[in-house]
């Protein structure tokens, strides 16, 4: 049975709570809004890149909006597949401002036999003032798929996965997966169809 977007966006929660890369820089997952999967980092001083500015290194803002990326891919599927990044290319707008945390907002938008495309914002206050924009490439099925804790609900999911994380809204009876072509797979030249462009 295709799983409901509610019950992705809990695992995705759990599978970014699972990731140590994520642990460490303390990626909260927000929740998701439609098609649109967002989660934060909150300021920490051991985040930031000149203790002095006390603004968030750039590289924590990449690691975010990459494992968005991800999620937002993983949230538009309608089965559970290995997802691994190709090309993440960010547009840097400006540094966050002193202080404060960033959030980022992603959304997948098409999904081909062999690849998924994503378009991503962070920002430290409002998306009308954005730190930074991306896009993004995912490959599909990239790595055998030995995690069966991923395909039962997360039964069996890591310890340190089942750390407190944020109530996830989501919007019912919305379908990510409505960005795939018509509910069929695309043909894997489409994977040269990249959307790479504008910001979000």
């Amino acid at each position: 049975m295709t799983p409901t977007v509610e019950e992705r966006a809990a695992l995705q929660a759990r599978v970014m709570a699972a990731i140590p890369h994520a642990r460490a820089i303390g990626i909260e997952v927000l929740g998701v809004e439609g098609k649109t999967f967002m989660a934060r980092v909150p300021f920490r001083e051991d985040l930031v890149g000149d203790p002095e500015a006390r603004i968030i290194a750039g590289g924590v803002v990449t690691t975010l909006l990459d494992h968005i990326g991800g999620s937002a891919v993983a949230l538009a599927l309608r089965e559970f597949r290995s997802i691994a990044t190709l090309d993440l290319r960010i547009d840097y707008m400006r540094p966050a401002a002193p202080g404060a945390g960033v959030t980022a907002e992603a959304q997948c938008t098409k999904i081909t036999r062999s690849v998924a495309f994503i378009r991503a914002v962070a920002y430290d206050q409002t998306k009308d003032d954005p730190v930074a924009t991306a896009v993004g490439v995912y490959m599909l099925g990239a790595t055998r798929f030995d995690a069966p804790w991923l395909e039962n609900g997360g039964e069996g999911v890591p310890p340190e996965a089942r750390r407190a994380q944020p109530a996830l809204h989501a919007e019912s009876g919305s379908d990510p997966g409505g960005v795939r072509d018509g509910g069929k797979a695309a043909p894997a030249s489409h994977a040269a169809e990249s959307q790479a462009g504008g910001p979000p």
